[in-house]
């Protein structure tokens, strides 16, 4: 393993030092204008820098700036000492009684910020550039629920439910967010914290559901259901779409309780809806409510924000039990303990799942010395809809990045030619594992952010450009170099969608043919509902 102090020379020969594989801290890189704020002992710059940072993420490596926004919340906090109605939400008492104590319950009322905190706070801004863009267009809640909800689907891949017997495993939402994959209960975490953002309410609802004929019911998620008017309407991670109601509309928990043949649309001649009419009248709901949500300086920073950020920051589960419960349809919510028992999964640091995790994310780190990867700066860049540069002098397009950024099209061009800036001949024999490790990583870099690149195109309705990258992505997925122990992920789904997205229905229905695994219970429905569709316009 190479010292990028021992090797200096070679360092500059190579230009390539992996912050991941030589084990080196990244320093954050401060603008010059915030300690010059700081000199002049102004509080509010305090906060100000630190706000500014989170809505300039990508301008620092993932968790570069973490550490200084912290630093000067605490400096701030300390000066401003600000006073909340701040009390422990009584909701928390209907957590299983394990996590109702421990470091980060008993820490909800200290006044110093950690790294949790600033993890935390990285999230929200991440999903609050989301939740702002997916909605820009939405004419009401209702619509801005399905817009979220679509993009949860075409941008987070579903991975397979792991099986009853496999050790837990867990990922959070901002990691759910840059890795672009994850499972059901993943997809429904994300859409909930969406949703939040641009103050919807959601409860999580869950079925009981046994394994066998012989096996006692487990409590299984089912639907996402966002509140709206008196009704909770109702979203499925796993299928990918919301229920289908009367006319075409989507389905509340109304409707199927009153109607259950609703439920049997979804049936298929392979596969029935797993729901069957009993069970929904057995729902059990949660509400989401991760601790730093929760805790006095999550409160004390939103106070502050005023109107200059609508990033939601905290959350009033009890509040939002009790509207649930006035509707009188099921037991009032409790809190999800999900956020819970996945903190404490990735708190393991032998879990495999968390080595798998820091593997995939691994990509995002620094490829070059001094340089921010622009994997990681163009893939936030294209989670809040930067997808342009700005030109000064020019009037602002829809997708353009703020001045002074790049957009997430050139970042994501340029990394697909990180390979680029590697050695080829003239390596010295202990330098080559690593160089052939750079390489390996270069290849996964290139594939996903071609695929970034496809997802892009769609969302701009470029469709040719579309498929070009997803016949790159698959044609960087299947050559001889391909690194072995990388995953390779399917483009199939995300074909269906661009062809559907063109009005190609016909090329639609053939891809989603194609769909394996355990997104072929949306394919299957979206096949129903094309096939519907051309029904009814030949009659």
């Amino acid at each position: 393993m190479l010292s990028p102090y021992r090797h200096h020379c070679r360092a500059i020969h190579l230009l390539v030092v992996v912050v991941a594989v030589t084990g080196c801290a990244e320093r954050p890189v401060i603008p010059i204008s915030a300690d010059a704020q700081d000199s002049g002992g102004q509080n509010q710059d305090y906060f100000d820098y630190a706000v500014d940072n989170l809505n300039h993420l990508s301008k620092f490596g993932p968790t570069q700036i973490l550490s200084q926004i912290i630093d000067r919340l605490n400096q701030w906090s300390r000066i401003e000492q600000p006073q909340t109605n701040w009390q422990l939400d009584p909701l928390l008492a209907t957590l299983p009684e394990i996590f109702q104590t421990g470091p980060l319950i008993s820490s909800l009322e200290d006044a110093t910020y950690t790294n949790y905190d600033g993890a935390y706070l990285r999230e929200c801004a991440l999903v609050n550039g989301v939740a702002n863009y997916a909605s820009l267009n939405s004419s009401d809640d209702l619509e801005a629920a399905q817009d979220l909800f679509d993009w949860v689907v075409a941008h987070i891949a579903l991975d397979p439910q792991p099986a009853a017997d496999a050790k837990p495993a867990a990922q959070l939402p901002w990691q759910t967010l840059l890795l672009g994959h994850g499972t059901a209960v993943d997809r429904a975490w994300l859409f909930a914290l969406l949703a939040r953002q641009i103050d919807l309410d959601v409860v999580l609802l869950y079925l009981p559901q046994a394994a066998g004929p012989d096996e006692s019911p487990t409590l299984t998620l089912w639907t996402v259901g966002i509140l709206h008017n008196g009704e909770i309407y109702l979203f499925d991670p796993t299928y990918g779409l919301p229920l289908p109601g009367p006319d075409q509309s989507i389905a509340t928990l109304t409707d199927v309780q009153q109607n259950q043949a609703l439920l049997r649309a979804w049936d298929t001649a392979e596969k029935p809806y797993w729901v069957t009419d009993a069970m929904v009248e057995q729902v059990v709901p949660f509400v989401e409510a991760s601790p730093q949500s929760l805790s006095k300086r999550m409160k004390s920073v939103q106070m502050a924000l005023g109107g200059q950020n609508r990033m939601r920051l905290i959350n009033n589960p009890s509040q939002l039990a009790d509207a649930i419960d006035a509707l009188d349809q099921m037991p009032r919510p409790r809190i999800w303990p999900w956020p819970y028992v996945a903190g404490r999964i990735l708190a393991d640091s032998a879990n495999q799942d968390r080595l798998r995790i820091a593997s995939e994310l691994g990509q995002y780190s620094k490829f070059v010395i001094g340089e921010v990867n622009p994997l990681w700066a163009g893939r936030l860049q294209q989670l809040a809809g930067r997808y342009t540069t700005q030109i000064e002098g020019v009037p602002r397009r829809s997708h353009d990045a703020p001045i002074g950024e790049k957009g997430a099209k050139p970042l994501l061009l340029a990394s697909r030619t990180m390979a680029q800036k590697l050695p080829k001949k003239n390596i010295p024999a202990e330098d080559k594992k690593q160089i052939d490790f750079l390489f390996k990583r270069a290849d996964v870099i290139r594939r996903d952010a071609t695929r970034h690149l496809a997802t892009i195109a769609l969302d701009e309705g470029n469709y040719p450009l579309a498929e070009y990258y997803l016949d790159q992505t698959d044609k960087q997925q299947t050559a001889p170099t391909w690194p072995k122990d990388s995953v390779k992920r399917s483009t199939m789904m995300t074909r269906g969608r661009v062809a559907e997205a063109a009005g190609d229905l016909s090329k639609a229905v053939q891809q989603y043919r194609e769909v394996s695994g355990p997104e072929r219970d949306e394919a299957a429905q979206r096949i129903k509902r094309i096939q519907s569709k051309l029904s009814s316009e030949k009659s």
